[in-house]
């Protein structure tokens, strides 16, 4: 672990979707909970400053990294199971667990999560208020899986114009809304000592004459051929559609 997070790693998953050598996965049709690897595996990320993530875990397994965990554990990117019931999506047990050791749960928008494989923005709602009502709203965040939230932004629109949302955003007030700096970003931070910060990109050619500068921002300005997005393969997930599904 101390190797991995030497290289900037940060937050690990003990398994994903399937079994592995520290614990079971959410879509294993037994899931025995973490190993006495995964329990060492757990202990040395405390240890370190690495933040476990039961996202993709078995549900037995998210419970024990809960227990052994002695930092803020987190559910990164899951939905609430009692609102739609998907293997992928995480008990009311497992958030109340998770919230007990300091950390939260980040609601994702990946539709087969949400329900029948149709990203509403309603059954987002549903989800997040399922989240906010077990463990209450500090300990709730957003992170889609698909799209980038700027949440300052969003705070910041939703004070200057509450009446382009419907009730269900407003009826928290925007101070519930987190923002960069906030709270869960604090704590993050918190259990990541030494993380690096971003650096600001310097011009390629700076260190050159004005001359060969700008044509070293032409080259840039070139159009080139990209490759396709790659889409999130959800077709490990396909014995877990609704009948109603295409």
């Amino acid at each position: 672990m101390r190797h991995f997070h030497d290289l900037g790693v940060r937050t690990m998953l003990p398994s994903y979707n399937t079994r592995s050598a520290a614990g079971g996965g959410c879509l294993d049709d037994v899931d025995e909970g973490l190993t006495a690897c995964g329990r060492a595996l757990i202990r040395e990320m405390n240890a370190v400053g690495m933040v476990a993530d039961g996202s993709h875990c078995g549900a037995r397994t998210g419970l024990d990294m809960c227990e052994v965990s002695q930092q803020p554990a987190i559910y990164s990117h899951s939905c609430m199971r009692a609102v739609w019931d998907h293997p992928r999506d995480i008990t009311d047990e497992q958030a109340k667990a998770c919230a007990a050791t300091g950390g939260g749960v980040g609601i994702t928008g990946v539709g087969i999560f949400l329900g029948p494989n149709v990203v509403d923005i309603d059954a987002l709602v549903r989800h997040i208020d399922r989240a906010v009502d077990l463990v209450g709203p500090d300990r709730v965040g957003l992170l889609t899986d698909r799209l980038p939230v700027r949440p300052g932004d969003f705070k910041a629109l939703l004070e200057e114009s509450p009446e382009l949302f419907p009730e269900c955003y407003t009826r928290r007030g925007a101070d519930r809304v987190p923002a960069a700096g906030g709270p869960a970003d604090r704590r993050t931070r918190a259990v990541r000592p030494g993380i690096p910060r971003r650096r600001r990109r310097r011009h390629p050619g700076r260190h050159l004459p004005p001359r060969r500068r700008a044509g070293v921002a032409l080259a840039r300005t070139t159009p080139t051929t990209s490759r396709p997005r790659r889409r999130k393969d959800e077709s490990r997930y396909a014995r877990f559609r609704h009948p109603a599904e295409p």
